[in-house]
């Protein structure tokens, strides 16, 4: 990944503090709840969760509401100005995650995603979820995911729609597809379910067609691509993903991406995308999140990237 001087460095900065202030005076909504972007320090391999917070960052300055500054949620704090690296650092100590995670080893940002937003984790007891960034974000980021299964025998009527399964976020596969709207009809194409136990017939005995739905119900939609096998090498396939995504009958818009360089989970680097919306041409501009390095770019250029995490806001 290039490095920047910094005096570049310093310029970058300066264009990610203007595109922020933009997007605070021309966002529809109250603009109690918007979180500048500032560039975080890498404290020991802590790319993975600087990625996952410039991820976060970037869905909530669209959909988000005002959170007090005294909630007690432990992740809130962790997106307010630190005011030097060592505050930072005392912040991120102080995460619970480090139960689970080890501190200056490398780390799966979207694990580390899913390990910041479990709202039953104990770092989130003390949290009333009218007020707790994690609640907050699983309610905008809800996916609903239902199956209907139908006999394979013409004459049979019989068929069945199990309950609604809920998800964070959609998690596929990547090597059925090379693009997103792909690999999303390949994840909801229907298979033959084995003929044993409940998937059967209920009315004659037959074999049973599964038909998987995914259905958006809230404001963000978020994906994440498989890229690393059970002994974590990594799959380099570049997945192609549109500015606007249509799932169903709902648009949304380009949001953010994370990022994985490197050949291995627990090794490389990750980098946050956030798009630039307030330009709406077809190059549009994007500005990179590197840790403490922030540079703008094009749309062109992250579309050949190897995205790892994507988030896309609902269109009005």
């Amino acid at each position: 990944m290039e490095r920047r001087s910094d005096e570049q460095t310093s310029c970058v900065n300066e264009i990610a503090t203007n595109a922020a202030q933009r997007r605070r005076t021309t966002a529809s909504s109250s603009s109690d709840h918007f979180l500048p972007f500032v560039p975080y320090p890498n404290l020991g391999n802590t790319c993975f969760l600087n990625s996952s917070l410039q991820f976060f960052r970037a869905v909530w300055n669209r959909v988000g509401t005002a959170i007090p500054i005294d909630s007690p949620c432990p992740i809130f704090p962790l997106l307010l100005h630190p005011v030097s690296d060592a505050d930072l650092a005392s912040r991120i100590r102080q995460l619970p995650i480090w139960r689970k995670l080890v501190w200056g080893e490398q780390h799966d940002a979207h694990e580390a995603m899913h390990l910041m937003l479990e709202t039953d984790h104990v770092m989130h007891q003390q949290c009333n979820p009218l007020t707790c960034f994690a609640h907050k974000m699983k309610e905008f980021c809800a996916l609903s995911f239902y199956s209907n299964l139908k006999c394979t025998n013409i004459g049979c009527p019989w068929t069945k729609n199990t309950s609604p399964e809920f998800a964070l976020d959609l998690s596929v596969a990547i090597k059925d597809s090379n693009s997103l709207p792909g690999l999303l009809k390949v994840f909801q194409k229907s298979e033959l379910l084995t003929s044993s136990g409940s998937y059967i017939c209920g009315q004659c005995g037959s074999v049973v067609r599964k038909e998987m739905h995914v259905k958006p119900t809230a404001k963000v939609f978020l994906a994440h691509f498989k890229r690393f096998d059970e002994r974590n090498r990594k799959c380099g396939k570049t997945i192609k993903f549109p500015r606007e995504l249509r799932v169903g009958n709902v648009r949304f818009a380009f949001a953010a991406m994370v990022q994985h360089v490197g050949h291995a989970k627990k090794q490389g680097h990750y980098v946050t995308y956030v798009a630039e919306d307030m330009i709406n041409h077809d190059d549009s501009k994007v500005l990179c999140y590197d840790d403490s390095h922030v540079f703008e770019t094009t749309w062109s250029h992250i579309a050949s990237r190897e995205a790892y995490m994507l988030a896309y806001v609902r269109k009005a």
